[in-house]
């Protein structure tokens, strides 16, 4: 590094470009945006400002929030906060396309009768998630 700096004829000119290091420190996922103009990340909707249905955006999770970029620009930013997850149990689907949840029927899809999937309990008993061989079927509100 001295070799380099301290060369005569050397110009030394610093880097003048705006750098997003959170692009480079988090990890980003694409979502498309719903008709709604909604967004399901993690089990979770979240909205986006009008105008970008049908486009992908970008979502940067941090500890405490979500940001939102559409083609490098910040849309949105809400609060985020990770699903806990309570419990998780293998059902099989019955033939009329419904599992049984503590004593509840939760309708899947007819298709996959007889097939067993994972249900998870998730954000404190309010939704389930039904996942076929690691593979998010649906997520379903919890009947009270």
């Amino acid at each position: 590094m001295k070799r380099f700096l301290e060369t005569e004829g050397r110009i030394f000119r610093p880097l003048k470009a705006k750098v997003n290091w959170d692009r480079w420190l988090h990890e980003i996922e694409f979502r498309k945006v719903n008709k709604y103009n909604e967004i399901h990340y993690k089990s979770q909707k979240f909205h986006v400002p009008p105008g970008y249905s049908g486009t992908k955006v970008e979502v940067i999770e941090y500890e405490d929030k979500i940001e939102i970029y559409y083609r490098e620009g910040l849309l949105i930013t809400h609060p985020y906060n990770v699903p806990i997850l309570l419990k998780q149990k293998m059902q099989k689907i019955t033939s009329n396309d419904n599992i049984i949840y503590q004593g509840k029927p939760y309708s899947i899809d007819y298709k996959l009768a007889g097939k067993t999937v994972e249900v998870q309990e998730i954000n404190e008993g309010k939704n389930l998630l039904v996942y076929l061989n690691g593979v998010l079927l649906k997520t379903l509100t919890f009947k009270i």
